[in-house]
């Protein structure tokens, strides 16, 4: 008997902005796998840093998963200072099954691309992704008083998933570059593939993807 009930179809059909967030949100937060190899049972685990927890809380709203549990655990590795996750667990073939016909899948960090999803849905998709992948942050500059420095960026080592963004953004007049930053170890720090980054300091640029 199943433990948790839950809408397990409700990535079929992408069909309103809400859905096409979340999609963009699991392409930058979520992983499918297999939560028992016998019988070939999957699930997709959301995990994100524990301060933006209520956002797992909206996904369990709309997905209708309200039994499910969130859960804590602190992240240690050698590059990052100590880091509080939260995650959650849904169970179910049906689920994995959408999400793997948009290219979500167990190693996905390296080799998603654009979904194929309604244009007039993208720019929520692309709000989602942002989310999980991106910042953006106003500085004042310390040379000039009333001055500011703008800077916006999403961070992927998918190479296709970054260059797809760009180009579909081009779209809509907006125009970022892409930078590479190649593997290196730097102390305790070890990056062991390029990261790809799409990014802008141009207040104008900016200004687009917020109207956008």
């Amino acid at each position: 008997m199943r433990k948790h009930i839950f809408n397990e179809l409700y990535f079929d059909k992408i069909d309103e902005e809400r859905k096409a967030y979340w999609l963009g949100f699991i392409f930058a937060d979520g992983h499918v796998g297999n939560s028992n190899k016998k019988t070939k049972s999957m699930r997709l685990r959301i995990s994100i840093s524990t301060k933006d927890e209520f956002l797992l809380d909206e996904f369990k709203k709309d997905i209708e998963a309200n039994t499910v549990k969130i859960k804590r655990f602190v992240n240690k590795r050698d590059d990052i200072s100590d880091s509080k996750q939260s995650y959650i667990v849904l169970n179910s073939n049906a689920l994995c099954d959408c999400l793997q016909r948009y290219g979500i899948h167990s190693r996905k960090t390296y080799d998603i691309s654009l979904p194929n999803i309604p244009k007039e849905f993208f720019k929520d998709f692309f709000r989602g992704f942002f989310d999980g992948d991106g910042y953006m942050n106003l500085y004042r500059r310390k040379d000039y008083v009333n001055r500011f420095r703008y800077s916006f960026e999403i961070v992927s080592a998918s190479k296709d998933m970054i260059y797809g963004l760009k180009n579909k953004l081009k779209e809509y007049d907006i125009d970022i570059n892409v930078y590479i930053r190649e593997p290196k170890t730097n102390g305790s720090f070890k990056q062991n593939v390029p990261t790809y980054r799409l990014i802008s300091s141009s207040k104008t640029q900016i200004q687009n993807i917020i109207k956008f």
